[in-house]
């Protein structure tokens, strides 16, 4: 009797042809294969688990007896949100399950994980429709609108209302903006609001004006609308031209000649002026008196 021992050199292992991948949102896609390395006795399934910004297809690759050997493709999409993101780095696992005890539980090339690189399509900023804008003192008026380029929640929903943004606009002393807060949220980012401008009417003999409305954005949860990191079009900035209504500079005088006799009639007129002198409105003070 002779017995003969034999050693297999066969060892069970689920291959991936690559460790690393990158691709873009609305672009470029990204594929990578499995196999296994050696026959199994039963079909072996190898699972795909994504996490966030990644799509797998597909999911479930699995391998008979027959197609062990058989590559089968994995392709990686980059999940193409409206969020201004930086380049991130994410995982795809994987694991095999089969009845084939050597397959079950069987390990992988770089210990089954693949890091996706995903390049973001998207840009963070606040786009005002007009340069600039026309209104009269009692008169004519006009609007522009404000809306952001990208959703500002940049926790995908994990903290939605810390990441709201708001505009303030601030108005100058011969215009009034209404409204003058606007208020982004994930919902409503790339919905235009609508900013009424209108002369305010005073009384002072004016030319034609040239102001500036400007506009700053804040938001707790997203730095990209916060502060001096909004970037607006036309750095936020709205020209108004104004121009006056009926004021007209002019000095009134009640009579235009006055009758007097000596020792017995006196006469009087008054002055009053047509249209407030004060053209800095208020701001040097008593200085137009």
């Amino acid at each position: 009797t002779i017995t003969t021992t034999v050693h297999d050199n066969d060892v069970a292992f689920v291959m991936i042809s690559k460790m690393e991948a990158a691709v873009e949102e609305g672009a470029v896609q990204d594929t990578y294969q499995v196999s296994l390395q050696t026959k199994p006795t039963a079909d072996v399934t190898v699972t795909a688990t994504r996490d966030a910004d990644v799509l797998v297809e597909p999911t479930s690759l699995t391998f008979t007896p027959k197609t062990w050997n058989v590559k089968q493709t994995v392709t990686l999409t980059a999940i193409n949100d409206d969020i201004d993101e930086p380049l991130e780095l994410h995982t795809v696992t994987h694991a095999a399950t089969s009845s084939d005890p050597f397959y079950e539980g069987a390990p992988l090339t770089f210990s089954g994980n693949v890091s996706v690189n995903v390049t973001d399509n998207d840009r963070a900023g606040i786009t005002l429709s007009k340069t600039s804008v026309t209104v009269k003192e009692q008169g004519q008026s006009d609007f522009y609108t404000i809306r952001l380029n990208s959703d500002p929640d940049v926790t995908h929903g994990a903290d939605e209302p810390n990441c709201r943004v708001t505009v303030e606009v601030t108005d100058t002393y011969d215009v009034s903006v209404s409204p003058s807060v606007l208020v982004f949220t994930s919902s409503n980012w790339n919905v235009a609001q609508r900013v009424n401008v209108t002369a305010k009417d005073d009384n002072v003999d004016e030319e034609l004006e040239a102001q500036i409305i400007t506009q700053a954005a804040f938001s707790t949860g997203s730095s990209n609308y916060n502060g001096t990191r909004a970037n607006f079009s036309n750095n936020g900035n709205v020209a108004v031209s104004i121009y006056d209504d009926a004021d007209s500079a002019a000095i009134i005088l009640s009579k235009a000649e006055v009758h007097v006799q000596e020792g017995l009639v006196n006469d009087t007129y008054t002055v009053v002026l047509q249209s407030d002198p004060d053209v800095t409105h208020g701001a040097h003070g008593g200085l137009n008196e």
